[in-house]
């Protein structure tokens, strides 16, 4: 699919698709490790704790979870957001966190990030966020994708084994 643009929908996840949205945060973590993410864990009672965590998220209206799909319904991608309240020591800010975006290998270089990050931006200016922000692995090639959306590193995360 690399540099062919397809048609697709993005549209709000419901909440029966909590399996779905859990099955692919898991695939990113899988993926982030050989970016030097965290190790993904295989314990499936875990999971099964973050479909719950998913599932209390998207019966609010702090987060917005975003499904990519072609126009016959194939679901390819993914983003979450989340609002994040600064306050107490700093200014008030109202933070819209791009939580994740994940597209299906096949896909990629279709345009499906692209979208997905242009409607969970939509999304963060209609509930009044300040600015959005997100965290990257340093060696993830998507970097230059959240540049090309003007986004631009203020902070280093450094981590050390122990």
């Amino acid at each position: 699919m690399k540099n062919l643009m397809i048609e697709l929908v993005v549209r709000d996840a419901r909440y029966e698709e909590a399996g779905f949205v859990t099955e692919m945060f898991r695939l990113l973590t899988l993926e982030m490790e050989q970016y030097g993410g965290l190790k993904t864990t295989m314990d499936e009672s875990s999971w099964e704790r973050v479909k719950v965590d998913i599932e209390k998220e998207m019966a609010g209206d702090k987060s917005s979870f975003l499904i990519a799909e072609t126009v016959d319904s194939n679901r390819i991608g993914l983003a979450a957001t989340a609002i994040v309240n600064l306050g107490g020591a700093f200014a008030p800010k109202r933070i819209i966190h791009l939580r994740f975006v994940y597209v299906q290998p096949s896909f990629r270089g279709a345009g499906v990030g692209s979208k997905l990050i242009s409607v969970a931006l939509e999304w963060g200016r209609r509930v009044g966020g300040d600015y959005c922000d997100l965290n990257v692995m340093s060696e993830n090639p998507a970097r230059s994708l959240y540049k090309k959306f003007g986004f631009s590193e203020v902070a280093v995360n450094m981590t050390k084994p122990l």
